[in-house]
């Protein structure tokens, strides 16, 4: 584990060392921002076409995450069903040790 660094003195946190902040920046004119064809007529064709997925990719992921949820359920079922074997050997084993 790494040391951390001296507390500083009483002389380094004098009013007159203070360390200098960064400067500001510069204020942004707003103005210079066009706004004008975010919603114009043509502007899909210009950024080729709607910009969102075919209905092929949105079926696919549909049928990805579907898909994905059932390998969990069925996962915890196959986790289920080996906890209660585990559990049932393990009190058979017990009743049999009883009975000999």
């Amino acid at each position: 584990m790494a040391a951390s660094p001296p507390a500083p003195t009483a002389s380094d946190l004098a009013p007159g060392n203070s360390p200098v902040s960064s400067p500001a920046p510069s204020p942004y004119n707003a103005s210079d921002i066009n706004h004008g064809d975010i919603n114009a007529e043509g502007s899909e064709e210009k950024y080729g076409g709607d910009g969102g997925m075919s209905d092929g990719k949105k079926t696919r992921v549909a049928i990805a995450a579907v898909g994905a949820a059932c390998l969990v359920g069925l996962g915890g079922l196959v986790y289920k069903k080996r906890q209660d074997n585990i559990r049932r050997a393990q009190y058979g084993y017990a009743t049999r040790s009883e009975i000999l």
